[in-house]
């Protein structure tokens, strides 16, 4: 093996027949052989980036600023700031926690999920984003909506006792 020139930024191996040249994270290899620093690639070259830095995302091997992005890859966006995963943190849906795949899996906090993967506001009832998990007083559970107990059962202020007749 021949010579190796170190430097605070490039390694140098140098063989007789193959150059070899690395550069350390966050700098790219210039067309002079120069290590530059670069904001937002890990691993590249000026004009085409192979591994992004976090909260970079890569479009046409460039990478870009996502601000929803908390960890990536170095190529895609693994978690979001939201809670999204596997995307590009773009939550088409309103109220909507974890959305995925055109859809919403999860609502936020005072919302449920409706039959349409829509999140609906929650009135009298706790949720857990998914599903209604206890009604308020005065409420009753049938699939998966909160009836008021006037409705269908008598003698009950605070709670749903027995049936009509």
């Amino acid at each position: 093996m021949g010579n190796v020139f170190i430097s605070t930024i490039i390694v140098t191996i140098t063989t007789k027949t193959t150059n070899v040249y690395h550069v350390n994270a966050g700098f790219v290899l210039n067309e002079s052989y120069e290590g530059v620093y670069s904001e937002n690639c890990l691993y590249g070259t000026p004009t085409t980036c192979y591994k992004c830095r976090d909260s970079y995302i890569k479009n046409k091997n460039e990478c870009v600023l996502d601000d929803k992005c908390e960890y990536s890859d170095g190529s895609i966006c693994i978690k979001c700031n939201t809670g999204n995963v596997y995307n590009k943190c773009e939550n088409c849906a309103a109220h909507c926690y974890l959305f995925e795949n055109e859809k919403c899996l999860i609502c936020n906090d005072i919302f449920l999920l409706n039959n349409e993967n829509v999140c609906v506001e929650v009135e009298n009832k706790i949720s857990n984003g998914i599903l209604t998990v206890r009604c308020n007083d005065t409420f009753y559970i049938a699939n998966r909506i909160c009836n008021n107990c006037t409705s269908k059962y008598e003698h009950s202020i605070k709670l749903c006792i027995y049936c009509k007749q």
